[in-house]
């Protein structure tokens, strides 16, 4: 028989409205807006073999402040990849970072 732990879900896209202060909550960034449904699965398996696979996608924007991010992990059995960035008052503050690796370490990347 198989242990296994199994998340599969997604959100619409969330739009807040406080007083006039407007955000976006979603999956990803076309063209500094928040699109798609925030993203998150999770499928690890213990037996009859062990396997992971992770997949999170999520995304905001602040149209009032000119400001947008954005979250993505992925990891499976051929490589870890994580990204992430945030851009504040169209981009006055910025930062992003993207790691990846494959297992066997053939491959490394970040920046």
């Amino acid at each position: 028989s198989k242990t296994r732990f199994y998340i599969n879900a997604w959100m619409d896209p969330v739009d807040l409205d406080i007083g006039g202060f407007k955000m976006r909550i979603g999956n990803r960034l076309e063209n500094k807006v928040a699109v798609g449904g925030a993203r998150f699965l999770v499928d690890l398996q213990v037996a009859p073999s062990p396997s992971v696979l992770i997949d999170i996608g999520g995304a905001f924007d602040i149209p009032m402040l000119d400001s947008y991010g954005y979250l993505n992990v992925t990891l499976n059995a051929d490589i870890f990849s994580f990204s992430a960035g945030i851009d504040l008052f169209g981009g006055a503050l910025s930062s992003h970072v993207n790691v990846t690796w494959n297992w066997d370490l053939t491959f490394f990347r970040m920046e």
